[in-house]
């Protein structure tokens, strides 16, 4: 439908991002910046205080679905060096979600994922990051756009990585054009390696409405598995973007121009993969373009939580 905007920079097929409406809820991320504040008294007297905005007109529920309401598209240029493990390509089949008091529920929530794009000179992966973005899940009757404002490396290392995301849901119904859902979400993702190929992904989670009010006083959680199903090569260019180009300007900005890969040569094709499974490492080596938290000791994977 014309009508939608279409902004998916990672290249991961569209069929399995056409999921049922749930497989929004495990998607769809959040909004924050410094309008409206809620403050809450959780247990322990700790206050829990998160600043986020409304969802803007246009994007709200009764509203005609407004596509200029959406933010400029790729405005966040800047890489950062991930695990061979974690690159490649991964695919998630379900969510478990943990509720207090109440069993595990376990949520279909199908999705391919790409990462990293670019080799550097001592044969390092590094991902670009490129926000704001759009996931798009069509349903029977409505599409979710999914649009994620950060996606922000917080910890990377040979044990695990952990990602901060925040965005928001808007729900537009397809004969009429109208919003009928709004929400949006602060995640933090954790991934580490259970098993070659494998990886186990612990998630803390807060749900807003769409005017920033907390739907919940205190942050829930959620679990999923991946499987790697493409092992990582490096992506020169495609349609929207020239990857090899921006990184060797990434990294001459930065002052790492001794890492810049050689230029890629048409005639051999593409580079051969690298087969990111393995067995779990033990070294904490911090990576570069990460953010500022300590790293940790590498601890198993938990085992699967067994729903009821």
């Amino acid at each position: 439908m014309s009508f939608f905007p279409t902004s998916e920079k990672y290249p991961q097929p569209s069929p399995l991002l056409k999921a049922a409406a749930c497989a929004a809820l495990a998607c769809l991320l959040p909004v924050l910046s410094a309008v409206a504040v809620r403050a809450e008294t959780i247990q322990g007297g700790v206050s829990h205080e998160v600043i986020i905005d409304p969802v803007k007109p246009g994007m709200r529920v009764g509203d005609p679905f407004d596509k200029s309401a959406l933010p400029a598209f790729h405005t966040n240029k800047s890489w950062y060096r991930i695990p061979t493990w974690y690159a490649g390509r991964w695919h998630r089949d379900t969510m478990i979600y943990e509720y207090p008091g109440n069993p595990p529920v376990v949520q279909p929530s199908r999705r391919d994922r790409w990462r990293g794009y670019q080799y550097d000179s001592q044969g390092h992966i590094w991902h670009e990051r490129n926000e704001p973005f759009l996931l798009v899940v069509e349903n029977d009757r409505s599409i979710d756009m999914n649009l994620i404002l950060l996606e922000e490396p917080l910890m990377v290392n040979d044990n695990q990585v952990i990602i901060r995301l925040k965005g928001q849901s808007v729900t537009v119904d397809k004969v009429t054009r109208a919003v009928v859902g709004a929400f949006q979400k602060l995640e933090t993702h954790n991934f580490r390696l259970a098993a070659p190929g494998k990886t186990y992904v612990s998630i803390t989670y807060e749900h807003f409405d769409q005017d920033g009010h907390p739907l919940h006083k205190e942050p829930l959680k959620a679990e999923y598995y991946e499987q790697q199903t493409a092992a990582f090569v490096p992506i020169f260019k495609d349609y929207q973007e020239d990857y090899y180009a921006n990184f060797c300007a990434f990294l001459q900005s930065t002052g790492q121009s001794q890492l810049m890969p050689p230029p890629p040569v048409e005639s051999q094709g593409q580079a051969q993969p690298v087969l990111s499974g393995g067995t779990v490492p033990t070294a904490t080596t911090s990576y570069p373009g990460a953010g500022s938290m300590p790293v940790v000791p590498a601890t198993p994977a938990p085992a699967p939580v067994a729903p009821h």
